[in-house]
């Protein structure tokens, strides 16, 4: 498909055993969120596929109670499973039917899609503008939904940044420093897929967040002190657009369509991804953990993984390297996957002085998302705790630093009304187990710095049974 490969992923390989193994998702499985039920959705990708010449894939829908059907989102269904499934022809589609398009029935879907067996993607082509949702929902609870469960394999929440441009702002999933936000370009292709020119599109959502704290994966690109979007780009642009066949779910009538938007290039990626995850289990590895591995990667990998697109649109530039109109550009499969399949991190706890002032009140919140982020120095070992009004750390240590004593320390964490990164370094009290440890060496206020190396650790997870958000808007 002409698509798939001008982004270069049909020419992706990978060698296990002396076999060559075509790059196409294998073994993966992707799953789509989205509304209602579409009892024709089989019967689409069948006449998709023999259109393109592509393999019928395995397709689970989870209906969630849902009785009603809907054009509008039979449509969408229709986009999403069948160009995730032409970017990666071999993964699995599990697509789960919110039981209506609300935020709470949404979100209850992504909480679902998360926990099947085997997905390691889970693609969101919806959204809505942050400033409308915040009348009625506050997003930032729903943050730690967009994470791997406890004992699942790793997964990575891709979400389409939107298609109004920036009228509106920054979308929500987008938003969310958890999940990878695409945006939209303008892609022109000749007869045989080769770009002839891929510019931002005008109608791509993006902009920076008005609630969420600037991630630390992107401190080395934008320093706002919040979330910006999009992270990548690809194909979005609705002219040309791709075809897509839709039945009507009232009539059964059939018609080919001719769609676009961010929609589609939130299935693109996703797909990307689940050939990456394809690599790293030929490879013996695990599945990429979206908050602590995708999207670091991302930021990481070298230029030559993406195509730097630099155009004006709307109100913001797309300019030489990161900018809120496509990201840090369009992926080039060849360089960024194979930097993905081969990527490994490992976070550290290092102590060091800071300014003698402690921000933050109450960070019980983000108790899940921080703890995934202090995992055990090898030297060590870290055990989280977390009561109302703050978040603990109990980190044993065998040595702190020269001329240190071994022993226990307390770490905690207690954030403020301002914004603080996921990740990266974040303000805490440094308190002595004088039980343990020699008065002596007490440094009072000190810093956890999060410093990604190599080899690779497994995050642990935070688990706490029976306690709830304090704004009480979601369970942990």
């Amino acid at each position: 498909m002409q698509v798939r490969h001008a982004y270069g992923a049909d020419a992706i390989n990978f060698v296990a055993d002396g076999q060559v193994l075509k790059g196409d998702g294998s073994g993966q499985t992707i799953a789509i969120v989205d509304a209602y039920h579409n009892s024709y959705l089989a019967s689409e990708l069948r006449l998709f596929d023999a259109k393109y010449h592509l393999p019928n894939p395995t397709i689970n829908q989870v209906n969630l109670g849902s009785g009603q059907t809907n054009l509008g989102w039979a449509g969408e269904q229709a986009l999403d499973a069948e160009w995730a499934h032409a970017m990666a022809p071999g993964a699995t589609l599990d697509v789960v039917e919110a039981a209506s398009d609300s935020t709470p029935d949404m979100m209850a879907a992504v909480d679902v899609a998360r926990h099947l067996p085997g997905v390691s993607v889970v693609s969101m082509s919806w959204g809505d503008s942050e400033l409308a949702m915040s009348w009625t929902y506050n997003e930032m609870s729903y943050d730690p939904i967009f994470t791997t469960p406890t004992g699942h394999t790793g997964v990575t929440f891709v979400a389409a940044s939107g298609d109004d441009g920036t009228l509106l702002g920054a979308n929500y999933p987008a938003a969310s420093p958890n999940v990878v936000s695409v945006g939209g370009t303008t892609l022109k292709v000749n007869a045989h897929g080769t770009i002839l020119s891929e510019t931002a599109w005008n109608w791509s959502g993006g902009g920076n967040s008005s609630f969420e704290p600037e991630p630390s994966y992107q401190a080395s690109v934008q320093h706002s002190g919040y979330r910006s979007t999009p992270d990548v780009s690809m194909e979005a642009n609705p002219y040309p657009g791709v075809s897509v066949v839709v039945i009507n779910p009232k009539k059964g009538t059939k018609r080919w369509e001719i769609l676009g938007g961010t929609s589609l290039s939130a299935q693109l990626f996703g797909g990307l991804i689940a050939i990456v995850n394809q690599g790293r289990a030929l490879a013996g590895s695990k599945s990429l953990d979206g908050p602590s591995q995708t999207l670091p990667a991302l930021y990481s990998a070298p230029p030559s993984s993406y195509h730097d697109i630099s155009m004006r649109i709307n109100r913001y530039n797309a300019i030489k390297g990161y900018d809120p109109a496509t990201g840090l550009g369009a992926p080039r499969a060849a360089s960024l996957l194979a930097y993905l399949v081969n990527y490994t991190q490992v976070s550290k706890v290092v102590i060091s002085s800071i300014n003698p002032h402690i921000t933050r009140t109450n960070m019980l919140d983000r108790a899940q998302l921080l703890q995934r982020r202090f995992l055990p120095p090898r030297n060590g070992s870290i055990r989280p705790q977390a009561s109302r009004g703050q978040t603990e750390f109990q980190v044993n240590l065998s040595r702190v630093g020269k001329g240190r004593p071994a022993g226990s320390i307390e770490l905690r964490v207690s954030p403020s009304p301002s914004k603080i990164p996921y990740g990266g370094f974040s303000p805490v009290r440094l308190q002595m187990d004088r039980q343990k440890r020699p008065s002596t060496t007490s440094r009072g206020l000190s810093a956890v710095h999060i410093r990604p190396t190599a080899p690779s650790y497994t995050p642990p997870q935070l688990q706490l049974p029976g306690i709830r958000d304090p704004r009480g808007d979601y369970p942990f």
